[in-house]
């Protein structure tokens, strides 16, 4: 996905470039000169009229600062209990009108505060984005710097206010904020195709459904490959949480060779993993 910037038709004009991503103006002293802007929270870039501009997004999907979620078509849903949830997807059995995608949501809350989507995880068909508030972009397991054209047809770029914006080039965005705001926004042409608790996008709320017989639980979109009740079996792993599997090879290496759960309590007290004495595994807590 390539900015294309304007050129000075008029003096004293301005205009948006292809993705809303700059700002330039034409001056008779200056020339052309670009700054970087984004759309606001809830809009995306439009062609209308021959004009680019930043429109109130169709497809809106959104997690506020506290879980509160709203779905494509407007309706309203409290996440009660932190989890890892699907978002949307295309649903299966759908012959694929627009390219596949899956994004799903890790509600956090962390030191007693609000609940915040902390991560999110988004699938396409040629690869894997995760994006944290504080810690950066993954893609595939590898940490990437920004901006950049992370797979075929996908991009990342850390907005101005902070933000970090995912755009397909199949009509879906993302973006997650530094306070913990997810938006989830999704073309036209994905209406009436769309499954998860951000709803089927067909313009009825009423059936934007997130547990069975009426029940507003949001149990039933919990990601099941992403269970909170996992844990290891190898290991002095006594919290939960998730660790960098390579601890847990059968070969040497920089995995530490095999070993069992007296080898992971010895390296956890005696210091010799992690860089203080008490740390043990925390080192390889996955960001």
């Amino acid at each position: 996905m390539h900015t294309i910037r304007p050129l000075c038709a008029q003096v004293n004009s301005s205009l948006l470039t292809s993705d809303c991503s700059e700002l330039c103006c034409c001056s008779a002293s200056t020339g052309l000169s670009c700054h970087p802007t984004a759309c606001p929270s809830g809009q995306v870039c439009k062609l209308q009229e021959g004009v680019r501009s930043c429109q109130p997004a169709h497809g809106l999907c959104s997690i506020t600062v506290g879980a509160n979620l709203t779905t494509f078509d407007g309706a309203y849903n409290a996440i009660s209990s932190p989890g890892v949830y699907e978002l949307s997807s295309l649903c299966p059995g759908i012959q694929k009108p627009v390219p596949w995608y899956r994004v799903v949501a890790d509600v956090q809350s962390c030191d007693g505060n609000d609940k915040i989507v902390d991560k999110v995880h988004i699938f396409f068909e040629d690869g894997l984005v995760t994006v944290t508030r504080s810690n950066g972009v993954w893609v595939n397991g590898l940490r990437a710097d920004l901006p950049a054209n992370v797979l075929t047809s996908v991009s990342v770029k850390r907005l101005p206010d902070g933000s970090m914006l995912v755009q397909q080039e199949g009509g879906v965005q993302v973006q997650l904020g530094i306070d913990g705001h997810l938006d989830v926004i999704v073309g036209d042409d994905h209406e009436a195709i769309l499954c998860g608790a951000c709803g089927n996008f067909d313009g009825d709320k009423t059936n934007d459904k997130f547990g069975s017989e009426g029940n507003t639980s949001m149990e039933k979109w919990e990601a099941q490959d992403f269970s909170p009740c996992f844990l290891p079996t190898v290991g002095d792993m006594d919290d939960d949480g998730v660790y960098d599997g390579c601890l847990l090879g059968e070969n040497g290496g920089s995995c530490g060779g095999k070993a069992g759960k007296s080898r992971w309590q010895k390296l956890g007290s005696t210091g010799e993993m992690g860089s203080h004495r008490d740390r043990g595994l925390e080192e390889w807590w996955v960001k």
